[in-house]
């Protein structure tokens, strides 16, 4: 119906399984905080100047290969989620399976969450076209 100029039609609702084979990027606010995370924390593993200038304006008591092997733990943990995202988002989706896997692999575990969700969508959608059809 319209009233005045304003239009109200009520749109077709995405299918779960359309929406569970989508890809959607992670809230802005992860980039905005994991990107220089885990930039600095390489920078200051890698380069003993920017390790040398933290020591001096806010704290020693970490030591440098105790920051190399957090900085090492951290990067396997990503690769490691997203191999996990790879296998996932093909339950999904294999078209969407590159920009799920590299999401995750910048941002870890908050992407992993929002893929797993999708998954366990596309899991059931499918589940229940597979019974309908019997």
């Amino acid at each position: 119906s319209t009233w005045g100029h304003l239009s109200f039609t009520r749109q077709k609702k995405p299918s779960i399984m359309s929406e569970a084979m989508s890809f959607e990027a992670a809230h802005w606010g992860w980039f905005l905080s994991i990107v220089p995370a885990m930039s600095f924390l390489t920078s200051l593993a890698v380069d003993e100047s920017v390790y040398y200038w933290w020591c001096a304006h806010f704290t020693t008591l970490l030591s440098a290969p105790l920051i190399q092997v957090i900085c090492g733990a951290a990067w396997a943990a990503h690769l490691f989620e997203a191999l996990l995202a790879w296998e996932l988002a093909a339950t999904c989706d294999t078209t969407t399976r590159f920009a799920w896997t590299t999401q995750t692999f910048i941002l870890g575990y908050p992407s992993l969450r929002l893929l797993r969700r999708r998954a366990r969508r596309a899991i059931a959608a499918r589940g229940a076209v597979s019974s309908t059809a019997s």
